[in-house]
């Protein structure tokens, strides 16, 4: 049960018995004070009730004593002012009396017996004052009885009940010392019994929490260092208090992170680029292992030498000046270099690395770039052998044809007319195809001019469905417009170039009697003309959406694909695969963006649109 209770509970548990003791303490010490304090009006009261009996005896004395005093009745009379003075104090001391003693019956008997005592002597006094002045010194054997009744009054009842009343009320008072230094020493054990207590009890408290806090405190204090040093962690703690708590949660931060660092071995180790680090003085570090299948080396064997060791000598100063840019703060952009492997082979790599001021260390990831490099070299060298060797054989082609055509050779029979124009638009094709292929090789790497110029894109799409206006008759395709007169910044010939294109493809998947709409109007922020062109064909598949603008895609299944304008609509065979993406190239080169929507899902003629963007210009 206490090893359930939370930190804050076993404190508050702590403190909360401390608590009832302490009340405990301050309820005797209340208790005490209560007592003495009673004990104080106990002796004060009974010091007043023995004055008061002394006083009402010592006037009672004096009143009969004016009387009696030298015989007065039988010598000739007493003083009756003196007697009645007498009487009426005596009065008011027994009336206080009486009032005194109505909470303690025993007392209050007594002074009722006094009261009757004395109203029986003042009887008597009366009675002798009487027979006084009725038989004068001569009836002094007449009054005999009344003044022994007198004297028996006085004597043995009213003073003797009034002086054992004074005599119990003065041994209380005298009694009052001693209770009340009773009292003070019990003041003073419980005064020191409770500061004992305290000071035992915020001891035992501090002890607990030097003893149960800093001990778990520093158990997680080891932890963090076994953390920090990749050693096992200390067995959880027990119980369900904060400290355990927050030890349980130390050791799952611990074990996500030994995941996550298991992980990040497993990727840096089976990662296909090398990974490595090296310290300020250019020195491995760490390194994975694929430096082995890049370099022909084991990672334990570049571990402290020099990367420079590695890199061509003809490299070197480019290196070492994008290793120093990095550590002096510096973006850099990757680096090519060449190194070389243990067959002394040249191998072409791409450096990205990263200098950290906290390790004071190179991060550095290496991708081979060999192969890449080598099928660049490849694909320059084919596009030059499409440029020459095979544009220059075509053209020649072309124009023996075109020769033979106009009757250089005399005049051919209708079967060689046939064959030659079969031949012009096979020759013809494959120049198309070169120049499409020579087009976007230098779109996509930048080589391409643009001649920008202000034009009208609404006059553009006029243009490209003059040219597209003989296929859309002979396919009985409508093709509708909404054009703005819209100025964009751009190359007609090429924007002519992607509607045109956009245009054929359109026609060729189009149902006979169908329509075609172009739409030309600006976006919603104003800033671009936006082009759609939208036909009532099979549409494209949503998996090929993203696709269809990739260089040699075609979409199968039956549906539609991505034909060259000099397709025959009639085949409805895929064309090339690069006619939408040479419309791609050019409209990302504008600055603008292409894309297609279609959903054929929603019926066999839903159709697709393309819509492309160019920057308008800003007047």
């Amino acid at each position: 049960m206490w090893t359930r209770l939370s930190l804050s509970k076993k404190v508050l548990l702590f403190l909360a018995v401390l608590l009832t003791l302490q009340l405990i303490f301050i309820s005797a010490l209340v208790s005490l004070q209560f007592a003495a304090e009673e004990q104080t009006r106990k002796a004060t009261r009974a010091g007043r009730l023995a004055t008061l009996a002394s006083n009402l005896s010592s006037e009672i004395f004096s009143g009969i004593s004016s009387f009696t005093g030298g015989e007065g009745l039988q010598a000739g009379g007493g003083d009756p002012e003196m007697f009645k003075r007498s009487l009426v104090k005596g009065g008011r001391y027994l009336n206080e009396l009486k009032i005194m003693t109505a909470d303690n019956e025993k007392e209050h008997q007594q002074v009722l017996l006094a009261e009757k005592s004395m109203s029986h002597a003042v009887d008597v006094v009366l009675a002798l004052q009487k027979d006084y002045d009725r038989n004068g010194a001569q009836g002094e054997l007449s009054r005999a009885p009344l003044w022994n009744e007198l004297r028996k009054i006085s004597s043995r009842d009213l003073f003797q009940q009034l002086n054992a009343m004074a005599a119990e009320e003065e041994k209380i008072v005298e009694q009052d010392p001693t209770k009340q230094a009773q009292f003070r020493s019990q003041l003073r054990t419980l005064l020191f019994g409770s500061l004992a207590m305290t000071i035992f009890s915020i001891l035992a408290l501090a002890k607990y929490l030097v003893g149960e806090i800093t001990s778990r405190l520093s158990v997680m204090h080891d932890n963090a260092y076994r953390l920090a040093s990749d050693l096992p962690l200390n067995p959880p703690l027990p119980g369900n208090d904060e400290i355990a708590v927050l030890d349980r949660t130390f050791h799952n931060l611990a074990e996500l992170l030994q995941e996550a660092a298991d992980k990040e071995r497993a990727i840096v180790d089976n990662a296909q680029d090398v990974i490595c680090s090296l310290d300020d003085q250019g020195r491995f570090v760490s390194v994975n292992a694929a430096i082995e299948k890049l370099l022909g080396r084991k990672p334990a064997q570049l571990i402290g030498r020099q990367v420079i060791e590695l890199i061509q000598e003809e490299d070197l100063t480019t290196a070492l000046s994008y290793f120093d840019a990095l550590q002096n703060g510096k973006d850099a952009r990757p680096l090519e270099v060449r190194m070389r492997n243990t067959m002394g082979d040249t191998i072409d790599t791409l450096w990205t690395a990263h200098w950290s001021d906290k390790d004071n260390s190179l991060s550095c990831v290496i991708h081979d770039m060999t192969i890449r490099n080598r099928t660049e070299r490849l694909k320059e060298e084919v596009m030059a052998m499409v440029n020459h060797d095979l544009r220059t054989p075509l053209t020649t082609v072309q124009v023996s044809l075109e020769l033979l055509k106009a009757g250089e050779k005399g005049k051919l029979s209708e079967k060689s007319e046939a064959l030659i124009e079969n031949m012009t638009v096979s020759c013809n094709q494959i120049l198309r195809l070169t120049q499409d292929l020579l087009d976007l090789d230098r779109m996509e790497s930048g080589h391409m001019e643009l001649e920008t110029e202000d034009c009208n894109i609404g006059d553009v799409a006029v243009q490209a469905i003059d040219l597209t206006s003989g296929l859309a008759h002979r396919q009985r395709i409508r093709i509708s417009t909404d054009l703005q007169n819209l100025i964009v910044a751009g190359d007609s010939h090429r924007l002519e170039q992607v509607m045109t294109n956009i245009l054929t493809n359109a026609l060729k998947f189009s149902p006979a009697d169908s329509s075609i709409h172009i739409a030309v109007r600006p976006t919603n922020d104003g800033t671009m003309a936006k082009v759609s062109i939208s036909d009532q064909g099979p549409g494209i598949p949503a998996n090929m959406l993203d696709k269809v603008f990739d260089r040699y895609q075609q979409v199968k299944d039956g549906q539609r694909s991505k034909p060259m304008p000099e397709d025959k609509p009639s085949g409805k065979k895929g064309g090339s695969g690069l006619g939408l993406a040479i419309c791609k190239a050019i409209v990302e080169q504008h600055g603008g963006r292409i894309w297609v929507e279609s959903s054929p899902q929603s019926g066999p003629n839903s159709g697709a649109t393309f819509i492309f963007t160019v920057p308008l210009v800003r007047r």
